[in-house]
């Protein structure tokens, strides 16, 4: 078992008593390698992929850990198997044991590199929350509903007019095509009435309201003859609501007509997040979302009624629409707008009443916390290894000298809290002398130019 020797000195261990500290190393790699190996536990989830700008950062901290542990865990058994071929003194077998170390020391070096970036990650208030997030269900290319029960059972509760709204294809475009027809509809008939209050204006030379106040007898003929126009242009004709209704959709024209903003843009979603904002308010997080659509139940009923409200109070067009008296979607006179396909979903939308069950996602699960613990294991395993090689570190490599030795003495004491004892002086025959220097003196008559290894040289001293 002679002492091993790296960086040109004794060591207080020996290529056959590395077995022991290898296997250990080499089980807390694996069983930390093997989640990621299998699959268990990825980085990779949907908070990363689809709402983390930090995702790169994050990527390298993860992949270069794991890596490094799965590296790690390969060089320490080959250590292991090395260290436990031939006898003690059968050094040359164990010959690449040496090599080995100083890779295992480069691998320690990185580690603690990367586990310093790590802790970083993990604890920077920079890296936002959702880059840990996982909830395949908020970007799942199907409802919500059928997602957190892949059985079907979930769905196969719900009527017969859910259903078909959850087997729909084209479910989210048929809405938001709904409303925008809607706001475009409403648009158009405020320019027009708006222009019809303008003439009538200038035909009288005063405000119409005065008009009808001061004039009633020719506010009704002048009137009289929009009335005829009003019922042609709106009630009796396909063809006008669908004219209302053309035209690009324009949010600046729908705020500047009606008071109301709404996003014109595709992207009216954040995955299956189907409302993103209303009023003013974000729902930035699942836990906000399912908040709102829990207060909503029959969501799509409340959304057309507060929309239909809006327009109704900032025009002068009565839709005939109370609030909390839902009306269905298909009243409306710019359902004409859409193809017969949406308009048999809007009937199903109408009829549907388990919105909350079709919409809300499941919980999302959080990532940090297994990452956050793999980083502090990370950081025991440093210490652990750091401390080890602390205790076989020979600072007095030299077994011919009483300052080797005395040197020894001092740090095994200060190791076993005994320096204030081993430091002292005693008076001997009237003399005094110190107590390390005198143990020293009569190891190095004992075993001084003896070639010992880690454990002899230990037990003398």
């Amino acid at each position: 078992m002679p002492e091993l020797v790296l960086f040109k000195r004794r060591w207080h261990m020996a290529s056959d008593t590395l077995p022991v500290m290898m296997l250990l190393l080499c089980i807390v790699h694996v069983v930390w390698f093997i989640p990621y190996a299998t699959g268990y536990w990825s980085v990779e989830s949907t908070g990363l992929i689809y709402d983390c700008p930090q995702a790169t950062y994050l990527r390298v901290a993860n992949y270069s850990l794991f890596a490094l542990f799965g590296l790690a865990a390969i060089n320490e058994a080959a250590i292991f198997v090395l260290g436990l071929r031939g006898g003690p003194f059968q050094t040359r077998k164990r010959r690449l044991v040496p090599p080995l170390l100083y890779v295992e020391i480069a691998l320690w070096l990185l580690l603690l590199a990367f586990t310093i970036y790590c802790t970083v990650i993990v604890y920077s208030p920079r890296v936002q929350q959702t880059c840990w997030t996982n909830n395949p269900c908020q970007w799942a290319d199907r409802f919500p509903v059928a997602c957190r029960d892949k059985s079907g059972a979930a769905v196969a509760k719900l009527s017969p007019e859910c259903q078909m709204i959850v087997d729909w294809k084209e479910e989210v475009s048929c809405w938001d095509l709904w409303i925008k027809y809607g706001l475009n509809w409403m648009s158009s008939t405020t320019e027009i009435i708006s222009g019809w209050i303008e003439d009538i204006e200038a035909q009288t030379g005063m405000p119409i309201d005065q008009l009808e106040r001061d004039k009633p007898g020719e506010f009704d003929q002048i009137v009289g003859a929009y009335n005829d126009q009003f019922y042609d242009l709106f009630l009796n004709s396909t063809a006008s609501n669908k004219r209302l209704c053309a035209g690009p959709f324009n949010s600046t024209r729908w705020e500047d007509t009606l008071g109301l903003t709404y996003d014109d843009s595709t992207s009216i979603r954040t995955g299956n997040m189907i409302i993103t904002s209303f009023n003013g308010v974000n729902f930035t997080t699942p836990a906000q979302y399912n908040e709102f659509i829990s207060k909503h139940e029959n969501v799509f009923a409340w959304v057309n009624n507060q929309l239909l409200l809006a327009m109704q109070n900032n025009t002068e067009i009565s839709l005939d629409v109370e609030s909390g008296n839902y009306t269905e979607a298909t009243e409306m006179p710019w359902t004409d707008c859409l193809s017969d396909t949406c308009q048999e979903w809007l009937q199903a939308a109408d009829a549907c009443t388990e919105w909350a069950s079709i919409l809300l996602l499941p919980n999302p699960k959080d990532r940090r916390h297994f990452f956050e613990v793999v980083v502090i294991s990370s950081w025991s395993v440093l210490a652990a290894t750091a401390l080890v090689f602390y205790l076989c570190f020979n600072a007095f490599p030299s077994y011919d000298d009483v300052d080797s030795w005395e040197g020894t003495v001092k740090s095994l004491s200060a190791l076993c809290c005994m320096g204030g004892a081993l430091g002292g002086s005693a008076n001997v025959g009237g003399s005094e002398l110190e107590v390390s220097r005198e143990i020293a003196k009569s190891l190095n008559l004992l075993f001084g130019g003896i070639d010992m290894d880690p454990t002899g040289s230990a037990g003398a001293a």
